[in-house]
């Protein structure tokens, strides 16, 4: 857990689109602090729930359902991309999509993010992927983009 948080929760989406928790993390320093932290989610949690029951909550359109239409020049960055990604995964001995899953290639290809905080953003990359994998997909980004302004 980063340095002066005191609670973190991760979540995890299934290949059909739902979300769960995948774990929660309480930086705590006493029971009490702890059970204060319990309550307050618990309280919260319900409180969602009952307006998702009542039909007042629109769940969004996971991401990786949206189809992402990319024009020539974004195809060919989606290419380096996953080039990229499967030197990677050789690198680890891993399969590409724990790497990055193609939709989020295509996102990045589409949104050509140049920093970390733009490309976290966009999803599908967090702060762990992002310190392991980021900086490689942005210097493919941004070697792209000054290819493309030469080539003009």
């Amino acid at each position: 857990m980063e340095e002066g948080k005191k609670f973190d929760v991760e979540f995890k989406q299934t290949a059909k689109g739902s979300w769960y928790v995948g774990s929660v993390r309480v930086g705590a320093d006493s029971v009490e602090e702890l059970d204060k932290v319990i309550d307050s989610t618990v309280t919260f949690l319900h409180t969602k729930i009952d307006k998702m029951n009542k039909g007042d909550f629109k769940p969004a359109t996971p991401l990786s359902l949206v189809p992402i239409e990319l024009n020539y020049e974004e195809s060919k960055l989606f290419e380096k991309l996953r080039s990229m990604r499967m030197d990677l995964s050789r690198a680890e001995n891993l399969p590409p999509y724990v790497v990055a899953h193609d939709s989020v290639l295509k996102r990045l290809a589409k949104a050509k993010p140049m920093t970390k905080e733009e490309m976290i953003e966009l999803g599908g990359i967090g702060e762990r992927n992002f310190d392991k994998y980021g900086v490689y997909f942005l210097k493919v980004i941004r070697s792209s983009e000054v290819g493309a302004e030469n080539g003009r």
